[in-house]
Protein backbone atom coordinates (compact mmCIF):
# COMPACT_ATOMS: atom_id res chain seq x y z
CA UNK A 1 0.00 0.00 0.00
CA UNK A 2 1.13 3.55 -0.85
CA UNK A 3 -0.20 6.43 1.29
CA UNK A 4 -0.73 9.89 -0.21
CA UNK A 5 -1.36 12.99 1.88
CA UNK A 6 -3.08 15.09 -0.77
CA UNK A 7 -4.77 14.34 -4.10
CA UNK A 8 -7.19 16.28 -6.33
CA UNK A 9 -10.08 14.69 -8.25
CA UNK A 10 -11.90 16.52 -11.06
CA UNK A 11 -15.39 15.48 -12.07
CA UNK A 12 -15.57 13.63 -15.46
CA UNK A 13 -11.75 13.47 -15.71
CA UNK A 14 -9.60 10.30 -15.49
CA UNK A 15 -6.58 12.34 -14.31
CA UNK A 16 -5.79 12.49 -10.58
CA UNK A 17 -3.32 15.14 -9.46
CA UNK A 18 -1.00 14.04 -6.65
CA UNK A 19 0.32 16.87 -4.50
CA UNK A 20 2.95 14.69 -2.85
CA UNK A 21 6.46 14.74 -4.36
CA UNK A 22 6.33 11.14 -5.60
CA UNK A 23 6.94 9.32 -8.86
CA UNK A 24 4.19 6.81 -9.56
CA UNK A 25 5.39 5.67 -12.99
CA UNK A 26 5.60 2.07 -11.81
CA UNK A 27 1.84 1.85 -11.34
CA UNK A 28 0.01 -0.48 -13.68
CA UNK A 29 -3.46 -1.96 -14.01
CA UNK A 30 -4.31 -4.04 -10.95
CA UNK A 31 -4.00 -1.19 -8.45
CA UNK A 32 -6.87 0.94 -7.04
CA UNK A 33 -7.04 4.40 -5.48
CA UNK A 34 -8.97 4.88 -2.24
CA UNK A 35 -9.70 8.60 -1.61
CA UNK A 36 -11.23 10.04 1.55
CA UNK A 37 -14.69 11.32 0.60
CA UNK A 38 -15.01 9.20 -2.56
CA UNK A 39 -17.63 6.50 -2.43
CA UNK A 40 -15.85 3.68 -4.28
CA UNK A 41 -12.25 2.63 -4.96
CA UNK A 42 -11.07 4.03 -8.28
CA UNK A 43 -9.38 1.55 -10.64
CA UNK A 44 -5.97 2.71 -11.82
CA UNK A 45 -4.73 2.31 -15.41
CA UNK A 46 -1.24 3.85 -15.06
CA UNK A 47 0.84 6.39 -13.15
CA UNK A 48 3.51 9.00 -13.72
CA UNK A 49 5.31 11.71 -11.77
CA UNK A 50 2.68 13.21 -9.35
CA UNK A 51 -0.17 11.96 -11.51
CA UNK A 52 -2.47 8.95 -11.77
CA UNK A 53 -4.60 7.98 -14.76
CA UNK A 54 -7.81 6.10 -13.95
CA UNK A 55 -9.38 3.37 -16.08
CA UNK A 56 -12.57 5.46 -16.30
CA UNK A 57 -13.27 9.18 -15.64
CA UNK A 58 -14.14 10.11 -12.05
CA UNK A 59 -17.94 10.74 -11.92
CA UNK A 60 -18.25 12.19 -8.45
CA UNK A 61 -18.05 15.79 -7.26
CA UNK A 62 -14.64 17.41 -7.67
CA UNK A 63 -12.59 17.30 -4.48
CA UNK A 64 -9.09 18.43 -3.59
CA UNK A 65 -6.49 18.03 -0.87
CA UNK A 66 -7.80 14.67 0.25
CA UNK A 67 -5.80 11.84 1.76
CA UNK A 68 -5.63 8.69 -0.31
CA UNK A 69 -4.09 5.26 -0.45
CA UNK A 70 -3.03 3.11 -3.39
CA UNK A 71 -3.79 -0.58 -2.88
CA UNK A 72 -3.06 -3.54 -5.11
CA UNK A 73 -6.22 -5.41 -6.08
CA UNK A 74 -6.69 -9.14 -6.62
CA UNK A 75 -6.62 -8.70 -10.42
CA UNK A 76 -2.89 -9.58 -10.85
CA UNK A 77 -3.31 -12.61 -8.62
CA UNK A 78 -6.36 -13.70 -10.57
CA UNK A 79 -4.46 -13.19 -13.83
CA UNK A 80 -1.56 -15.28 -12.49
CA UNK A 81 -3.95 -18.02 -11.45
CA UNK A 82 -5.53 -17.95 -14.92
CA UNK A 83 -2.07 -18.21 -16.51
CA UNK A 84 -1.19 -21.16 -14.29
CA UNK A 85 -4.47 -22.86 -15.21
CA UNK A 86 -3.86 -22.25 -18.90
CA UNK A 87 -0.32 -23.62 -18.57
CA UNK A 88 -1.67 -26.67 -16.77
CA UNK A 89 -4.21 -27.27 -19.54
CA UNK A 90 -1.51 -26.90 -22.18
CA UNK A 91 0.82 -29.28 -20.31
CA UNK A 92 -2.01 -31.80 -20.04
CA UNK A 93 -2.72 -31.57 -23.76
CA UNK A 94 0.99 -32.05 -24.58
CA UNK A 95 1.12 -35.07 -22.25
CA UNK A 96 -1.89 -36.55 -24.01
CA UNK A 97 -0.30 -35.88 -27.40
CA UNK A 98 2.93 -37.55 -26.28
CA UNK A 99 0.96 -40.62 -25.25
CA UNK A 100 -0.73 -40.47 -28.62
CA UNK A 101 2.70 -40.70 -30.29
CA UNK A 102 2.93 -44.28 -29.01
CA UNK A 103 -0.73 -45.36 -29.04
CA UNK A 104 -2.29 -43.93 -32.20
CA UNK A 105 -2.54 -45.78 -35.49
CA UNK A 106 -1.90 -42.52 -37.32
CA UNK A 107 1.59 -41.92 -38.70
CA UNK A 108 1.89 -38.30 -37.50
CA UNK A 109 0.66 -36.16 -34.60
CA UNK A 110 0.54 -32.34 -34.47
CA UNK A 111 1.69 -30.75 -31.20
CA UNK A 112 1.28 -27.02 -30.51
CA UNK A 113 3.75 -25.42 -28.09
CA UNK A 114 3.03 -22.65 -25.58
CA UNK A 115 3.81 -20.01 -28.22
CA UNK A 116 1.14 -21.36 -30.54
CA UNK A 117 3.60 -22.94 -32.99
CA UNK A 118 2.41 -26.29 -34.32
CA UNK A 119 4.88 -28.98 -35.34
CA UNK A 120 4.28 -32.42 -36.81
CA UNK A 121 5.95 -35.45 -35.22
CA UNK A 122 6.24 -39.04 -36.44
CA UNK A 123 4.50 -41.63 -34.28
CA UNK A 124 5.65 -45.07 -33.26
CA UNK A 125 3.25 -46.44 -35.86
CA UNK A 126 5.12 -44.58 -38.60
CA UNK A 127 8.45 -45.97 -37.38
CA UNK A 128 6.95 -49.47 -37.43
CA UNK A 129 5.56 -48.94 -40.94
CA UNK A 130 8.91 -47.68 -42.22
CA UNK A 131 10.68 -50.67 -40.67
CA UNK A 132 8.19 -53.03 -42.34
CA UNK A 133 8.69 -51.25 -45.67
CA UNK A 134 12.46 -51.51 -45.34
CA UNK A 135 12.22 -55.22 -44.52
CA UNK A 136 9.92 -55.72 -47.50
CA UNK A 137 12.37 -53.88 -49.74
CA UNK A 138 15.25 -56.04 -48.49
CA UNK A 139 13.16 -59.11 -49.26
CA UNK A 140 12.31 -57.90 -52.76
CA UNK A 141 15.98 -57.23 -53.54
CA UNK A 142 16.99 -60.65 -52.29
CA UNK A 143 19.32 -59.11 -49.73
CA UNK A 144 20.07 -61.25 -46.67
CA UNK A 145 19.47 -60.08 -43.15
CA UNK A 146 22.44 -59.71 -40.83
CA UNK A 147 21.70 -63.08 -39.20
CA UNK A 148 21.33 -64.76 -42.60
CA UNK A 149 24.54 -63.20 -43.86
CA UNK A 150 26.56 -64.29 -40.83
CA UNK A 151 25.11 -67.80 -40.92
CA UNK A 152 25.75 -68.12 -44.64
CA UNK A 153 29.37 -67.03 -44.46
CA UNK A 154 30.40 -68.47 -41.09
CA UNK A 155 33.72 -70.19 -41.66
CA UNK A 156 33.49 -69.64 -45.43
CA UNK A 157 35.80 -67.29 -47.29
CA UNK A 158 37.07 -65.91 -44.02
CA UNK A 159 40.10 -64.54 -45.86
CA UNK A 160 40.28 -62.07 -48.72
CA UNK A 161 41.56 -62.49 -52.24
CA UNK A 162 40.64 -63.45 -55.81
CA UNK A 163 38.60 -66.57 -56.52
CA UNK A 164 38.62 -66.03 -60.30
CA UNK A 165 41.04 -63.74 -62.12
CA UNK A 166 38.88 -63.32 -65.20
CA UNK A 167 39.87 -63.71 -68.84
CA UNK A 168 42.42 -61.57 -70.70
CA UNK A 169 43.29 -60.76 -74.29
CA UNK A 170 46.45 -61.07 -76.33
CA UNK A 171 45.26 -60.00 -79.77
CA UNK A 172 47.13 -57.68 -82.10
CA UNK A 173 47.99 -54.43 -80.35
CA UNK A 174 47.15 -55.94 -76.96
CA UNK A 175 49.42 -57.45 -74.34
CA UNK A 176 48.56 -59.87 -71.55
CA UNK A 177 50.32 -59.23 -68.26
CA UNK A 178 48.94 -62.07 -66.18
CA UNK A 179 45.75 -64.08 -65.75
CA UNK A 180 42.88 -61.63 -66.32
CA UNK A 181 45.21 -58.62 -66.54
CA UNK A 182 46.06 -57.00 -69.87
CA UNK A 183 46.80 -53.71 -71.62
CA UNK A 184 46.44 -52.08 -75.02
CA UNK A 185 49.83 -50.36 -75.48
CA UNK A 186 49.16 -49.48 -79.11
CA UNK A 187 46.12 -47.36 -78.26
CA UNK A 188 46.34 -43.77 -77.03
CA UNK A 189 42.87 -44.22 -75.49
CA UNK A 190 44.14 -46.87 -73.09
CA UNK A 191 47.45 -45.17 -72.30
CA UNK A 192 48.40 -45.20 -68.62
CA UNK A 193 45.86 -47.88 -67.85
CA UNK A 194 45.09 -51.59 -67.71
CA UNK A 195 42.08 -53.86 -67.92
CA UNK A 196 40.79 -56.64 -65.67
CA UNK A 197 38.64 -59.36 -67.23
CA UNK A 198 37.09 -59.61 -70.66
CA UNK A 199 33.82 -58.76 -72.44
CA UNK A 200 30.89 -60.51 -70.75
CA UNK A 201 29.34 -62.00 -73.88
CA UNK A 202 32.58 -62.94 -75.59
CA UNK A 203 34.01 -66.45 -75.73
CA UNK A 204 37.39 -65.40 -77.12
CA UNK A 205 39.00 -64.42 -73.82
CA UNK A 206 42.17 -66.21 -72.82
CA UNK A 207 43.19 -67.82 -69.54
CA UNK A 208 42.04 -70.51 -67.16
CA UNK A 209 39.47 -68.44 -65.26
CA UNK A 210 35.96 -69.91 -65.08
CA UNK A 211 34.43 -66.46 -65.56
CA UNK A 212 35.18 -63.62 -67.96
CA UNK A 213 35.28 -61.10 -65.11
CA UNK A 214 37.28 -61.30 -61.87
CA UNK A 215 35.61 -62.46 -58.66
CA UNK A 216 37.08 -61.45 -55.31
CA UNK A 217 36.26 -62.16 -51.67
CA UNK A 218 36.63 -59.42 -49.09
CA UNK A 219 35.70 -60.12 -45.45
CA UNK A 220 33.27 -62.87 -46.50
CA UNK A 221 31.70 -60.66 -49.17
CA UNK A 222 31.60 -61.80 -52.79
CA UNK A 223 32.61 -58.99 -55.15
CA UNK A 224 32.01 -59.36 -58.87
CA UNK A 225 34.32 -56.96 -60.70
CA UNK A 226 32.06 -56.86 -63.72
CA UNK A 227 32.13 -53.67 -65.75
CA UNK A 228 33.54 -51.53 -62.95
CA UNK A 229 34.80 -48.02 -63.60
CA UNK A 230 34.29 -47.81 -67.37
CA UNK A 231 36.72 -44.92 -67.54
CA UNK A 232 37.27 -45.43 -71.26
CA UNK A 233 33.59 -45.39 -72.06
CA UNK A 234 32.96 -49.15 -72.09
CA UNK A 235 30.81 -51.07 -69.62
CA UNK A 236 30.89 -54.49 -71.24
CA UNK A 237 32.14 -56.68 -68.40
CA UNK A 238 35.78 -55.72 -68.24
CA UNK A 239 36.99 -53.36 -65.54
CA UNK A 240 39.14 -50.48 -66.69
CA UNK A 241 41.71 -48.87 -64.42
CA UNK A 242 43.33 -45.62 -65.49
CA UNK A 243 46.56 -44.60 -63.82
CA UNK A 244 47.61 -40.99 -63.17
CA UNK A 245 50.16 -39.45 -65.53
CA UNK A 246 53.80 -39.90 -64.71
CA UNK A 247 55.10 -37.23 -62.38
CA UNK A 248 57.70 -35.07 -64.05
CA UNK A 249 60.62 -33.93 -61.90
Amino acid sequence: MIKLTSVDLTQDSPIVSVNDAIDLSTLRAGWSLHVTGADLPLEIQSGSNQQITLVAPYTGVSISGREAAIVQTSAPLNAAIDNVNELGQWAKSVFNKQNELYSTEQETVDITDSNGVTRTYSTAQRVTNLADQAQSLIGSLGLPTKAEFEARHEGVYAGSGFDQWGKHSNSAGEASVNEGLWTVPASATYANGFLLGYQSESSSGLGSSKTNHPIAYLAACIINLNGSAGLYGYLDGRSEVKLPPRRMV
